[in-house]
């Protein structure tokens, strides 16, 4: 009595069995089906990236994903624009300062 794969049922004869060809290619139908079934999986595929992990092994994010990671680079760069418009501000008030001076 031969054993199988747990997955795909796949025949395992035993050692003291002889080879038999219709086993082997019964096998690889099987194989080739689940293959087929597992690339129309994965053709369909569709990503978000609020499900895509993110590595991160400098520690530049809080963030888990990919979503939240934008979400923090934006946050980010708006916060640095903030700081920059207000250094420029103080820019054009001492250059109108040193005008007066002037």
């Amino acid at each position: 009595m031969p054993n199988y794969t747990d997955n795909l049922r796949l025949e395992k004869p035993l050692q003291s069995e002889n080879y038999n060809i219709d086993i082997f290619n019964a096998n690889a139908d099987k194989i080739d089906t689940a293959i087929q079934e597992v690339k129309g999986k994965v053709d369909g595929l569709e990503l978000t990236a609020e499900r895509v992990s993110i590595a991160d092994p400098t520690n530049k994010f809080e963030a888990t994903n990919v979503e939240d990671a934008l979400l923090e680079n934006k946050t980010s760069i708006l916060e640095l624009q903030t700081e920059v418009n207000g250094q420029r501000l103080k820019a054009i008030q001492i250059n109108n300062e040193l005008e007066d001076i002037l």
